[in-house]
């Protein structure tokens, strides 16, 4: 698979958007709905992560040791691509 996005400072991390839903009783609440996104970890490797509003940080990262970049998702195979 190749991507064509380049990697970007983690500084641009996409950090979600707040959604308002019904909850029991008809009434609203505001909920975080996370951007997932990749992100290399330490060793080399790369993950999927999300910013978790509520602990500051970066799903999968601490706030002391946060990821340095991120790339979009790639889209998904489309049928056929790979016969």
């Amino acid at each position: 698979m190749i991507l064509d996005s380049k990697w970007q400072p983690i500084e641009t991390a996409p950090k979600g958007y707040y959604k308002k839903v019904k909850i029991r009783d008809e009434r609203e609440r505001e909920v975080h709905v996370p951007e997932y996104f990749l992100v290399p970890t330490s060793d080399g490797k790369v993950t999927i992560s999300y910013w978790v509003p509520s602990q500051e940080r970066f799903c999968m990262f601490t706030k002391k040791t946060p990821p340095t970049h991120w790339m979009p998702l790639p889209e998904p195979p489309t049928e056929g691509e790979n016969e």
